[in-house]
C-alpha cells in the first residue's frame, strides 16, 4: 500500500491530501510559478518513470532565468493549477491544454539545445572562477588563504583586518565580533565611510534575496579565497576637534531644532577624508547656489608637510621615504626589484597617500630602514 502525503501548505489552511496525479498525457500543459509568482509554461514530454515522474520541457520562451531549467521532472504529487498555492509546477486542469506533437518536439529540441548552451557557459564560468581563485593569493599577499590549519572567525577577522592595515595603514580601527557571524568596524576621521566599505565589504558573503527577509550565502571566489562574514558593520567617528564645527553651524545658521546642525555635520564630515596629521578644524563655505545647508559647506583643515628626504637607490626614479612614525616607504620604479624588496620584508600597497597623492609603494617597519637602504645601494 502506498503512504498518504499531506500538506500543511494549501488554499484550505489546513493539512490536505495529496492524491498522485495519473499519468498525464503526452503534450499535456504544465504552468510553473517561480519567486515573485513569475510564470513559464511546460510540456509533457515522456511517459511515468519509475518513481512515477514524468519528464517536461520548456514551451514558453527562455529568458534565461535560473528559476526553472529548460528540461526538468513532474512529481506526482504535484497539484492541479486549479488548486495552485505558492511556487511550483501544476499541471492544467482548468483548460486541460494538450499541446500537439510538433509543439512537444519543439520543446525537445528546445530543450537539447539549451541546456548544451547552459552546460557550455558554466563550463566558462567555472574554469573562469578556477582562474581567479588561482591568482587571489598574488593579487592579496599579505592575506592568509582560508584552509584546514588556518580556520574560523578569528582567522577571517585577521585577514579583515590585514587587509584595512594594508589600504589604511595611518588609520586605527577596531575590529570585533558583533553579533553571530558577523563583526563591526570602528574608526575615527580617517578615512571616508565609503572608502572602508569598498575594502571591508569585500568580506560579505551573503546577501539579502529580493524579498528583503532572507540572507542568502553568495560568496565570491574572494570569500572562498579569504573568507567573509553574515554582515559587517561600519561606523566612522568624529574627533572632538571635528564635533565643536556644529557650533559654528548654529552661530551661522538660523536652525529651528539644535540637533538638525549636528546633522548636517555629520552629512559634511561623511564625505570627508581627514587625513593623518590635519588640524585646526574649520567650515568654509563653498559656491553653490542650490542646495541644502550641509552641500553648501565643506571641512577644511591645514595638513602637517612632513621633510621627506630622497635616497637614490638603484636608480634615479626610486626615492625612499619616512611614511610614518613607524613605517617608511619605497616608491618608484620598483618592479625590477620587487623580489628584493619582498625578500626584505616589505609590503606592496597600491593606496599609500602623502598630502593629497594617491600611489603605489613597498612599505616597511622603520627599524628595517638602514638595512633596506644599505641593500639597495649595493
Amino acid at each position: 500500500m502506498e503512504a498518504k502525503v499531506y500538506s500543511l501548505f494549501g488554499k484550505s489552511g489546513m493539512m490536505e491530501e495529496i492524491v498522485p496525479v495519473s499519468e498525464l498525457a503526452i503534450g499535456t500543459k504544465i504552468f510553473a510559478f517561480g519567486a515573485g509568482m513569475s510564470e513559464q509554461v511546460f510540456c509533457i514530454t515522456e511517459p511515468k518513470d519509475s518513481n512515477g515522474a514524468q519528464e517536461m520541457c520548456l514551451v514558453s520562451n527562455y529568458y534565461g532565468e535560473a528559476y526553472f531549467s529548460p528540461r526538468s521532472k513532474f512529481d506526482k504529487y504535484s497539484r492541479p493549477v486549479s488548486a495552485k498555492f505558492g511556487i511550483g509546477y501544476y499541471w492544467d486542469d482548468v483548460e486541460n491544454v494538450v499541446f500537439p506533437e510538433s509543439t512537444v518536439k519543439a520543446a525537445i529540441r528546445r530543450a537539447n539545445y539549451l541546456e548544451k548552451k547552459i552546460a557550455k557557459k558554466e563550463a566558462e564560468i567555472k574554469a573562469a572562477d578556477k582562474k581567479e581563485c588561482e591568482e587571489l593569493p598574488a593579487r592579496y599577499p599579505h592575506l592568509k588563504v582560508i584552509n584546514k590549519e588556518f580556520s574560523g572567525y578569528n582567522a577571517q577577522k585577521s585577514n579583515v583586518v590585514a587587509e584595512l592595515k594594508y589600504r589604511f595603514p595611518n588609520t586605527k580601527f577596531s575590529v570585533r565580533k558583533d553579533g553571530y557571524d558577523c563583526i563591526r568596524i570602528d574608526w575615527t576621521d580617517g578615512p571616508s565611510y565609503d572608502e572602508v566599505r569598498k575594502v571591508a565589504g569585500k568580506f560579505v558573503d551573503h546577501e539579502t534575496d529580493f524579498t528583503g527577509d532572507f540572507r542568502d550565502y553568495s560568496p565570491s571566489n574572494f570569500n572562498h579565497i579569504f573568507g567573509g562574514f553574515n554582515y559587517i558593520f561600519e561606523t566612522r567617528e568624529m574627533s572632538d576637534e571635528i564635533r565643536v564645527l556644529a557650533d559654528t553651524l548654529r552661530a551661522e545658521i538660523n536652525y529651528s531644532r539644535s540637533y538638525d546642525a549636528d546633522t548636517d555635520l555629520h552629512t559634511i564630515f561623511s564625505r570627508t577624508e581627514i587625513p593623518t596629521g590635519a588640524k585646526n578644524f574649520r567650515l568654509e563655505k563653498v559656491d553653490i547656489e542650490f542646495g541644502s545647508i550641509a552641500d553648501s559647506y565643506k571641512i577644511a583643515f591645514d595638513l602637517e608637510k612632513t621633510e621627506t628626504k630622497s635616497v637614490e637607490a638603484i636608480s634615479d626614479d626610486i626615492e625612499v621615504f619616512d611614511y610614518s612614525p613607524k613605517s617608511f616607504v619605497v616608491k618608484g620604479n620598483t618592479k625590477p626589484i620587487k623580489d628584493q624588496l619582498r625578500s626584505l620584508g616589505g609590503s606592496f600597497n597600491m593606496y599609500l597617500r602623502r598630502e593629497n597623492e594617491v600611489f603605489a609603494g613597498w612599505i616597511f617597519p622603520l627599524t628595517k630602514k638602514q638595512a633596506v637602504l644599505s641593500a639597495l645601494k649595493v
